[in-house]
């Protein structure tokens, strides 16, 4: 057995708990918040809102793509870029945006 195998093997031994040990249970040392948020001067510093309709906008765009009776390269671009009110959420459609907003060094079509 090489001395990696054997430190492999050490590390399992040591990162398992003992055959019938429950686990902890009890009061956490700290409180949980129901809600969190996050400002700074009283001013939102994280907005959930956003991240939520671009991930809207990214499950119905397989649809869009693997539609080949209806998909054209017009209606994939329309929902890649939000044009047209290519969703059928008109919260998606409404949303000032396009994917290539949030995706990093997404190519943008012309």
């Amino acid at each position: 057995m090489t001395s990696k195998n054997l430190m492999l093997l050490a590390g399992l031994f040591a990162a398992c708990n003992k055959d019938g040990e429950p686990p902890p249970s009890g009061e956490l040392p700290f409180p949980v918040p129901e809600k969190y948020s996050f400002t700074r001067n009283g001013e939102p510093t994280i907005g959930l809102t956003v991240p939520a309709v671009h991930i809207g906008m990214c499950m119905e765009l397989p649809g869009e793509m693997s539609g080949y009776e209806h998909a054209t390269r017009k209606s994939m671009l329309d929902a890649w870029m939000n044009r047209n009110s290519p969703f059928s959420d008109p919260k998606l459609n409404a949303f000032d945006g396009s994917i290539p907003d949030f995706v990093a060094s997404s190519p943008r079509p012309i």
